[in-house]
């Protein structure tokens, strides 16, 4: 009696398919990173390199723009997920894959805490009795995400849907006010004056790309989800 031979990686996906994320989902898990991180990277970037922080910003979305198309064609090459290190690891050998995945790692702790603390700072203007317990907050939240991911990427995914609209609709409001109230010519004539105070050395680009990169970093997430992201992978990311 001849038996059906499974394809690789069917079974897991057979079993996943409960819970595989559709273009939107995978949108909210990506944006709850990049989408949030533009609020603090800014203010983070002026303390170093001063008013070059906006060209910084802008010169790292062009190549955040080239980026989003490689990492729809890594969802589709590597269904199993892994991101940097499947890719470094097979292009290369495992050691670069390893250094890869670490430093990819020390990412993610570093954007996670500081996106938190950074929020809660936030919410201190507002209420400032959060103030003194900013540090212990902070490490709760960071608790309750991780619980949160242990009950699944599904539930993760639909709570990073609520907080990744609520960025959405906040960036486009922001937009709006400054473009309702800055003429065009004058948002034109923001960009010499970046360069008025200051110089643009080899080391103030180094700190300025390094730092503005941590608004977009949240980008690589969207490999990590190959494994439960609905077919086909190459579109449902690229619409993500």
């Amino acid at each position: 009696m001849a038996q059906a031979v499974s394809k690789p990686g069917q079974s897991n996906e057979d079993g996943q398919r409960g819970t595989q994320l559709g273009p939107i989902l995978c949108w909210a898990v990506v944006f709850a990173d990049i989408g949030t991180s533009v609020y603090y990277v800014p203010g983070i970037l002026y303390g170093n390199v001063g008013s070059l922080a906006g060209f910084f910003v802008f010169l790292t979305m062009a190549v955040f723009v080239l980026l989003t198309l490689k990492y729809a064609e890594v969802t589709h090459r590597f269904p199993q997920g892994g991101g940097v290190v499947t890719v470094a690891a097979q292009a290369m050998n495992h050691w670069v894959g390893a250094l890869g995945g670490m430093c990819i790692l020390v990412d993610y702790f570093l954007t996670a805490a500081i996106s938190c603390l950074s929020g809660i700072l936030y919410f201190s203007v507002v209420i400032p009795a959060m103030g003194p317990f900013a540090l212990e907050i902070t490490i709760g939240t960071l608790v309750l995400l991780g619980l949160l991911n242990c009950i699944g990427i599904s539930a993760s995914a639909k709570v990073s849907l609520v907080g990744a609209t609520i960025a959405f609709l906040s960036d486009i409001a922001l937009l709006v006010t400054i473009f309702t109230h800055l003429s065009f010519p004058a948002f034109l004539a923001l960009f010499p004056s970046m360069f008025a105070s200051h110089a643009l050395t080899p080391i103030a680009i180094l700190i300025g790309f390094a730092g503005s990169f941590l608004a977009f970093s949240g980008l690589e997430s969207i490999s990590q989800l190959s494994p439960v992201m609905k077919t086909p992978r190459k579109k449902v990311g690229g619409i993500a």
